[in-house]
Order: structure tokens, then sequence, then C-alpha cells
């Protein structure tokens, strides 16, 4: 029988020492090679560039509605040109005047009997288009040939001259010759912009000799209610000025925004060669100029010259007229 001093005693409680201390060891070990791994694993991260530049979103605090433009960016609807526009004008009245159970033939041998049924839009010299009466014949396409249909142009209007455009650009004489007159003149200018349709773009400079005074932008907007109102707080704080009657720079700006119409307005007189000058610049870009001669007639052979030779019209307006 061994003693508590023999080897095998010995052994049997060095065994059980170091059994002891294995789950210690087994635990220092574990978590040594994990922290081991991790800091390489961070090590790494660190010195390595990313392949490609992250985008950061806009911070925005509360909750964001996902219809709002920063998701979603509403197309912009612009307007139908003028042939699309009378093309469904069009279809609209042959579907609501035949059967669409009818056939072809049927069809249009009913459109070719019913003279004057339709109302067309036929060119003009000028360029203006003008409503007339005109049948669909049987070789016609259904919904009317449009070769000869020209485009129907939305009209704009100061004081009593008139044009068709798109776009239009109002130049106004703002010298201190109107200082009686000047606030009509004003009224009037929100009046022309109230009737302009949404799909029409204006702008409006105040000028006497130099650059025009224009609102900020300086360019041809949409005929929008806000954009409208913009404009009617800049011509309530037009100021009348002193200087000589020259608008060559305005006409010049008012030429780069290729506008379809400018109203040239103005009380005083222009020399020949002013006038020369404004034809020349219009008719370069084919851009018609109607012009107004305000209280004072004096200039109106120079106005009507600018006016005939660019395709525009002529208008006089008197003190007893706009008082009416």
């Amino acid at each position: 029988m061994f003693t508590y001093g023999s080897e095998a005693e010995r052994v049997r409680v060095g065994v059980i020492r170091y059994v002891r201390w294995w789950p210690w060891l087994i635990s220092i070990g574990v978590h040594t090679t994990v922290l081991v791994v991790l800091s390489a694993v961070v090590f790494v991260s660190f010195h390595r560039s990313p392949d490609r530049r992250e985008i950061v979103p806009e911070a925005r605090l509360g909750k964001v509605d996902p219809q709002l433009p920063l998701f979603h960016q509403e197309r912009q609807v612009l307007p139908a040109s003028a042939e699309d526009h009378l093309a469904k004008q069009l279809e609209q009245k042959l579907a609501s005047a035949i059967d669409p159970m009818q056939s072809r033939q049927d069809r249009l041998d009913l459109i070719a009997s019913r003279q004057g049924g339709l109302d067309m839009i036929v060119p003009r010299e000028g360029g203006l288009g003008l409503i007339a009466p005109r049948p669909l014949q049987p070789g016609d396409r259904f919904g009317g040939n449009m070769d000869h249909v020209a485009a129907v142009v939305p009209e704009t209007r100061l004081f009593n001259a008139c044009g068709n455009a798109y776009s239009v650009v109002f130049v106004v004489d703002h010298s201190a010759s109107m200082v009686d007159v000047f606030e009509p003149l004003k009224r009037e200018l929100k009046r022309s912009l109230s009737e302009l349709k949404p799909m029409q773009k204006f702008h409006v400079m105040f000028y006497i000799s130099g650059e025009p005074t224009e609102p900020p932008g300086g360019t041809l907007c949409w005929a929008s209610e806000r954009n409208k109102r913009r404009y009617f707080d800049f011509i309530d704080k037009a100021e009348l000025v002193m200087g000589k009657n020259d608008p060559r720079p305005a006409i010049k700006r008012a030429v780069d925004m290729r506008p379809d119409l400018v109203y040239l307005l103005t009380d005083g007189i222009l020399d020949n060669e002013v006038a020369g000058d404004v034809i020349r610049v219009s008719k370069s870009v084919n851009i018609k100029v109607n012009t107004i001669a305000y209280i004072n007639e004096v200039g109106a052979g120079v106005l009507r010259r600018i006016a005939e030779q660019t395709g525009g019209l002529y208008r006089y307006v008197s003190e007893d007229q706009l008082q009416w």
C-alpha cells in the first residue's frame, strides 16, 4: 500500500492540481485568440480604402414623406405642340359626330357629306391662322390631313394692340414725360399679363437709355400665377427716369430671348438710325414687333415703319382712350 510520500501519490496530487487549472487555461487561450483575430480585422479595415465613394444622405429631422421631392421628382409637363392640340380637338369632334361602329368608308362618306361641318385652321399670308370651314375629303386620313393646318396660337393684348404668340416680351418706355399717365400704363401692363395662358412665356422690361430695368432672373418665364404676381410687384415699383429715348439695348436683350412677339411702347420720338437698328436686329431672327405710340403721336411715322418692316402692328393710344 502506497504511503502519502510515495511517488505515485505525489504524481496523483500533481495531476489533480493541473486538472483544476485546465478550464482557466482553455478560457484564457480562447479569449486571447478571439482578441487577436478581432484586432487583426480592425487593423486591416482601418488601413483599407473603400472601393468606391460612399453617398451620405442629407440629415432630416422627423418623419419623411416618401412623396417629397427628396425621393420622387415630379416630371414637368410642358405644353403640347399646336399640331397635337389641334389633332386632339379634331378627333374629339369627329368622335362625337360619328358612330365608332361604322366602317371606315362609311365614316369618310359621312364626313365628306357634311359640307362645312368641321372648323379647320388654314394658313394665311403673314403667318397667322384663321378659322374657316373645310370639309374632309374621302382621300383624307381619319382625323384630318394635317399638312394644310396652321398652328393655333394663343393671343396677347396690350391696350388695343394684339398678336398671337407663345412667348412675348414687353419693352416699355418709362421716361419722365409720362408723369401724368404712368399709373394707367402700369395697370394695363398687369391686365395684359393676367390674361396670358399658362402655356405662354413672358418678360417685361422698362427702358430709357442704356441697360433696361428688369426683374431678377432677366429671362422668359412661364405665365403661372406665381410669376405673374412677381412681375406685378416689379411693375408697381417701377419709377420714371430722365434720359434719351433709345430702345436699342432693350430690344437687343429681348431679341436674345427669342420670343415670338415684342411689344415696343413709347411716348417719345425715335430717330431713323435707332429705328433702322431695331428693324435690323428684329428681322435677323424673324421676330415681330408691335409698336404703340402712347399718348403722343408725334413719332408715329417711325413706329409704324418698325411695325410694318418686322411684320408687326402699329397702334396709337390717345389720352381719351386711356381714360375710357
